[in-house]
């Protein structure tokens, strides 16, 4: 599905360069400020691509209603102050002297996730684009949320976190799809 004008679809030989009736759809359904070039000009798979860029704060917002995502995650420790599953290979590897120190593994219910981390990689990615703080600028508060929540984020990163993503999204699908067959 396009949503264009039918105007802009071809003048002469060459593409128009720039869709006005996509751009002011945009500002007038997600309320953006019309001060700003939204670069509508794109192949119809990059204007999807930049139409998922407008939706995010809708979307962001919508989620954050009930708080920010907590989940388990499991964390690794080196310290003598045991509290979870001891992990005799890197305790062999790393406390070969033993000075104290244990090397153990911990579950904690925790709001630095997979998850979040996505969408914090998602707001860092929105704000490369030049008009990526006047989009942000409408879920402010909730991407200040996400920011604070997620202390150990690195930007280089981005390809682990989406790699476990998709294998988590796998699993569920799974699940539900086993599920599904004996409910």
């Amino acid at each position: 599905m396009i949503i264009q004008s039918r105007f802009s679809l071809v003048q002469g030989d060459e593409q128009q360069n720039h869709d006005y009736f996509f751009q002011y759809l945009l500002e007038k359904v997600l309320d953006l400020p019309n001060v700003t070039d939204f670069e509508t000009s794109f192949s119809q798979s990059e204007r999807i691509f930049n139409l998922y860029i407008f939706l995010f704060p809708l979307y962001l917002k919508k989620a954050m209603r009930k708080g920010v995502y907590k989940t388990y995650v499991w964390r690794s420790y080196n310290n003598s102050n045991v509290k979870g599953i001891i992990d005799v290979k890197k305790h062999v590897q790393v406390n070969t002297p033993f000075v104290g120190n244990v090397a153990f593994k911990q579950r904690e219910f925790s709001f630095d996730n997979a998850m979040n981390q996505l969408v914090r990689h998602t707001i860092e990615y929105i704000k490369t684009k030049e008009f990526g703080k006047i989009i942000l600028a409408e879920c402010r508060d909730q991407s200040d949320k996400i920011i604070e929540s997620t202390p150990n984020y690195q930007y280089f990163d981005r390809n682990r976190v989406i790699t476990n993503i998709i294998l988590l999204g796998m699993l569920i699908i799974m699940s539900i799809v086993y599920y599904g067959v004996y409910a």
